[in-house]
């Protein structure tokens, strides 16, 4: 039905163009305006057999979690609590929600005076061990790099913020800027899935947080481990028993 469809466009458009040459193009250019128009509609017609014909090549998708694993606060393991992205102790309670390009990050201040975030001395550190700066909700994308103002909490007050590894943020001339995925590849090769997948699988990544409690600068550590990858294939998981099935 949509292939006789667009035949049937097709042959609209050429008796369209038809009329109006008939009409507005004197007998000496008709041939040779109609012959272009011809061709037009020729390739047309060629581009839209190609795109019905031909099938989509669907992509195997890689995602992992990440799971809160440690802590530590001017260099000392601190308590876990059991939900596995959160972490409170006498001064802060913090948690952490995974998004396809972010992490959601909520700071909550415990205490009765005021703390005092410093992102500049804030980072997140990645796979390879290196540090680097991360984006927040609010701030221009084209700014991301510049000078950031250390951010006051009252006390028993929370905030929250998405967060975005610098890496991350890109600019494409087409669509303006763009953030890639958190731990989630596409790729239509499944070996080359597997590569990642074997990759990252014993790798995690940070985020330190500079905090003035009181006068005191403490140092946090948060640790994440990837976890739980999953592949899957048209929306799909799949295990080694299906993979022979979607080659």
């Amino acid at each position: 039905m949509r292939f006789r469809s667009y035949f049937d466009y097709i042959r609209k458009e050429f008796i369209k163009h038809n009329n109006l040459l008939s009409k507005d193009i004197e007998s000496n250019n008709k041939d040779k305006e109609m012959k272009k128009i011809i061709l037009i509609l020729c390739i047309a017609l060629l581009s839209g057999c190609i795109s019905i014909l031909t099938p989509k090549k669907e992509n195997y998708v890689l995602t992992y979690n990440m799971e809160l694993s440690e802590v530590k606060m001017n260099d000392t393991i601190m308590p876990l609590s059991e939900s596995g992205m959160s972490y409170e102790d006498s001064s802060i309670n913090v948690s952490y929600k995974q998004e396809l390009t972010n992490l959601v990050l909520s700071i909550g201040n415990i205490t009765n005076d005021a703390i005092n975030i410093d992102w500049e001395k804030s980072t997140w550190i990645d796979t390879n061990n290196i540090a680097e700066r991360f984006m927040r909700s609010g701030e221009k994308y084209s700014e991301r790099n510049d000078k950031q103002d250390v951010l006051s909490i009252p006390g028993n007050f929370t905030i929250s913020n998405k967060i975005t590894p610098n890496h991350l943020i890109y600019y494409d001339k087409d669509l303006g800027w763009r953030e890639k995925d958190l731990f989630r590849w596409t790729n239509k090769n499944l070996d080359k899935i597997r590569s990642i997948e074997s990759s990252y699988g014993s790798k995690s990544v940070h985020v330190t947080l500079c905090i003035k409690i009181k006068e005191k600068e403490c140092h946090y550590d948060f640790k994440f481990k990837l976890v739980d990858p999953i592949i899957q294939f048209k929306g799909n998981p799949i295990n080694p028993e299906t993979i022979e099935q979607t080659k």
